[in-house]
């Protein structure tokens, strides 16, 4: 009867122990290559835009990103934003934007390695899963004053991230095996795993909104089409009172 409580009582502190380091065996997002995706602003225009935002989002997460690339045309360029614009609406507009997301996700061979013998020191834990997410973003700008396309670019976005959570690093409990479930569950991690999707959306969309935001209106800066411009013949009066000409082309 002794021998039966402690075998129970050691089966207990094994299986607490086990609870208590999968617990920490998580490891929040990170983004590797999140620098190449700094604002380099050229300048702001003169004078407020109202900018029409056709979306094309790919699916829920692009659909948020472009709504992140409004919130930054309106926080950091003071534009008014109508979003979603649609073609022949009554309000009128300086710009149309139409902008296109292709979002793809991607595991990788590398996460078998990390599950598998990597569960015997932590390395989901400690350098987390590899994942990679792209928004390949397409961008076109129209001047609705004329009618004319001001410019096409291509903005592609690729995260290099890492993470782990308990829905993945539970196959740890091998340490109390012989190792089967983490080496099955290296071979099913290979995958993308879904839940880290949300994640990256609430950690980086909003800069990656504020990237693709500068990306536009650095283009309409060098467009030279929505600039502040004075007439050589308005000089004198734009020195004496202080006046300009908002130049829509």
């Amino acid at each position: 009867m002794i021998k039966q409580n402690v075998t129970t009582l050691m089966r207990a502190v094994v299986i607490a122990a086990a609870c208590i380091a999968m617990a920490g065996c998580t490891h929040q997002l990170a983004c590797k290559n999140m620098s190449e995706y700094k604002c380099t602003a050229l300048g702001t225009v003169s004078k407020p835009l109202t900018i029409g935002i056709v979306p094309n989002g790919g699916d829920e997460y692009g659909d948020q990103l472009i709504r992140y690339v409004r919130e930054s045309l309106i926080l950091k360029y003071n534009a008014k934003v109508i979003l979603p614009y649609l073609p022949g609406s009554s309000e009128p507009v300086d710009i149309v934007t139409t902008v296109s997301v292709k979002p793809e996700y991607k595991g990788s061979g590398w996460n078998f390695l990390v599950n598998f013998p990597g569960f015997l020191v932590f390395v989901p834990a400690l350098n987390g899963y590899v994942y990679e997410v792209s928004y390949d973003t397409s961008v076109v700008l129209e001047k609705t004053a004329d009618s004319t396309t001001i410019e096409t670019f291509d903005v592609p976005i690729k995260l290099n991230l890492r993470h782990a959570d308990i829905n993945r690093t539970w196959t740890e409990v091998s340490w109390l095996e012989v190792g089967v479930i983490a080496f099955v569950g290296g071979i099913a991690f290979t995958q993308y795993d879904t839940s880290v999707s949300p994640l990256v959306m609430k950690d980086l969309g909003p800069k990656l909104g504020e990237f693709l935001a500068t990306e536009i209106m650095n283009r309409v800066k060098k467009s030279g089409q929505f600039a502040l411009r004075t007439h050589p013949r308005d000089w004198r009066d734009f020195e004496l009172h202080g006046r300009a000409s908002f130049n829509r082309g």
